[in-house]
């Protein structure tokens, strides 16, 4: 609809520059009339430009633009090095899981790709569906049915031998109430969790005693340009995130509280 406004806009004070440059010699009110109205088609054909993306064509891309590619990169990185450590953590003929709340998130796309660009041949993905419900009404019933969720998606792939949690922001909660600690350590898969909303002191036991493989965190002390991101994209998640494991969470104390 916008874009029709701005042809119609600029189509209209083009009409009135070719009437004003025809009667320009009978009066220089025209002569301004002509100017404002090239002003006019100036300003809307470049919002139109920006609107069709014409910008990106011709190297200069749009505010909007820059940051999609931003985040888009910041996503790619996460799934570049989680994909990484899942091939150097399971065998390439092993399953991987994927467990996610939004299954057509750029991030997921991307992570999808790398664990199959790692060489992982089967990979899975399972969308959450958790009973609607009001964590403000009734929190524990909420972190129950997210626990139960996540337990549906994993049984329904025993044959997983790791199994990533994605864009789910578990609480420390939702994450204890999982019936697979209950399976010993070697009939269970390896737990990738990405983005826990409450490292809890809790959260830093199961990675202590193996039952978290690995944590994929935010460092809010690591301030980054968004304009001058890195093209590796290790170096990418190196600005912004941290990978923390079974073998380096001692480390990564300050996280935990």
């Amino acid at each position: 609809m916008l874009n029709l406004l701005l042809t119609a806009i600029m189509i209209a004070a083009l009409c009135g520059m070719v009437v004003c440059n025809r009667r320009q010699r009978k009066s220089t009110h025209y002569q301004l009339a002509a100017l404002v109205l090239l002003v006019v088609v100036i300003a809307s054909g470049g919002l139109f430009m920006c609107r069709i993306d014409a910008l990106a064509m011709l190297g200069l891309d749009s505010p909007e633009n820059e940051q999609a590619e931003h985040e888009n990169k910041l996503y790619a990185a996460q799934g570049y090095v989680v994909a990484n450590f899942v091939h150097n953590s399971v065998a390439k003929t092993s399953a991987v899981l994927l467990v996610t709340s939004d299954g057509g998130s750029a991030f997921n796309r991307t992570l999808l790709e790398k664990l199959r660009e790692s060489g992982i041949s089967k990979v899975f993905m399972e969308v959450l569906t958790v009973p609607n419900s009001d964590p403000m009404v009734n929190p524990t019933g909420d972190r129950l049915a997210e626990s139960r969720a996540i337990d549906a998606a994993i049984a329904k792939h025993p044959e997983a031998k790791a199994v990533i949690l994605s864009g789910i922001s578990p609480s420390g909660d939702s994450l204890r109430n999982l019936s697979i600690y209950q399976k010993s350590y070697s009939s269970r898969p390896k737990i990738i969790v990405i983005g826990v909303s409450n490292l809890s002191n809790w959260v830093y036991g199961q990675l202590e005693k193996g039952l978290f493989e690995a944590l994929v965190v935010t460092d809010l002390t690591k301030i980054i340009d968004h304009s001058e991101l890195p093209e590796n994209l290790l170096e990418v998640f190196n600005s912004r995130y941290v990978l923390i494991t079974k073998d380096n969470y001692k480390r990564h104390r300050r996280f935990f509280h």
